[in-house]
């Protein structure tokens, strides 16, 4: 089976080019910049391009069929239409890697397919919704074979969900083991749906060729959920730390001029999410977990300790948590005074 990734070094598709790479019936294809060389397979054959460079693509691609293109980095409509222009008459089968950040989370618990989408706080979720309807429109019109993923946040050894961060995930981990007080969005209550990259990589290969996915849309996410709260402590107890969590509404953080709290938290994290994944099960059965978030976090944290380079400093979030930490307890006490 011949199969092209476009991407193939971040998150989510990493792993994914791992397994594949150890497939004897599989010809990997990996299409990416070529800025992380590190990544990628060793066996895999790799074309370096800007995924939305039409001429050059068009020229790499000139004598190629793939039976399965992934296509990892799509963010915009104008992105999609060139990917179909690229791509038209070269494979068999499409797969545009979306988002469950398409949905609007507002007054909604459980989720599927059909929830309602037009996140309003999201325009990353917005406009992967807007190359959702380019690629279904050219199903429609031409039969172009796409098949749609939305995953729910995924994560790997470099990176795990948490709450209130800046531009890193390593801050909010350094406070944790310095017995630092740390922000939680909510009361830490509301529940959420994370998938180590290895059990995506699982799951997404067993949709390969499947005709009866094209033109379809499926969630593809963790059947297991957990509290914020929950996700904290175990952290905490990786280093047998007490958890020292203070608690801010969405709504304040929302107002933030120094981070974008109304996309991830807003319009995403505040919200307790359970994913119906009954869709994608009937295509390929159960949703691997092989990956417990709990176990994905200590591997993240054991990844951290024996890798300085993932342990990055961010003075500025650390200083920003403090003030607002301080400014928070000030409330608190003098609301008590009324109370």
């Amino acid at each position: 089976m011949k199969i092209c990734i476009v991407g193939g070094a971040g998150t989510i598709s990493t792993n994914l080019c791992k397994l594949l790479a150890t497939k004897e019936d599989v010809e990997l294809t990996i299409i990416n910049r070529g800025n992380q060389p590190d990544k990628v397979p060793a066996n895999a054959e790799v074309l370096i391009s800007d995924a939305f460079d039409s001429e050059n693509m068009k020229e790499l691609l000139n004598d190629r069929f793939f039976d399965v293109v992934l296509h990892f980095v799509i963010f915009n409509p104008h992105q999609a239409e060139k990917s179909i222009k690229i791509f038209k008459d070269k494979m068999t089968q499409f797969i545009f890697i979306s988002t469950v950040a398409t949905y609007n989370r507002e007054g909604r618990v459980v989720f599927d397919e059909n929830t309602d989408k037009n996140n309003p706080f999201s325009s990353y979720g917005r406009n992967k919704q807007a190359s959702e309807e380019i690629f279904l429109a050219a199903f429609t019109r031409e039969h172009f074979p796409v098949t749609i993923i939305r995953p729910s946040q995924t994560y790997d050894e470099t990176r795990i969900p948490v709450s209130v961060k800046g531009n890193e995930i390593y801050p909010v981990i350094q406070r944790i083991k310095r017995n630092k007080k740390v922000l939680i969005h909510g009361d830490g209550t509301s529940v959420w749906a994370s998938m180590h990259s290895i059990d995506f990589a699982l799951a997404i290969s067993k949709i390969f060729l499947k005709e009866e996915t094209l033109g379809e849309v499926y969630q593809l996410t963790s059947e297991e959920s957990l509290s914020w709260n929950h996700i904290y402590q175990i952290i905490a107890d990786y280093y047998h730390v007490g958890l020292r969590p203070v608690y801010i509404p969405s709504s304040v953080l929302a107002m933030s001029h120094t981070y974008d709290f109304k996309s991830t938290i807003v319009g995403d994290k505040q919200y307790s999410v359970i994913f119906d994944n009954s869709k994608i099960k009937s295509v390929i059965g159960e949703i691997p977990l092989t990956v417990p978030l709990a176990k994905g976090i200590q591997m993240y944290l054991d990844s951290v300790e024996k890798d300085a380079s993932l342990q990055v400093d961010e003075v500025e979030f650390d200083h920003w948590c403090d003030v607002v930490i301080e400014r928070l307890t000030q409330c608190s006490v003098s609301l008590a005074e009324v109370l």
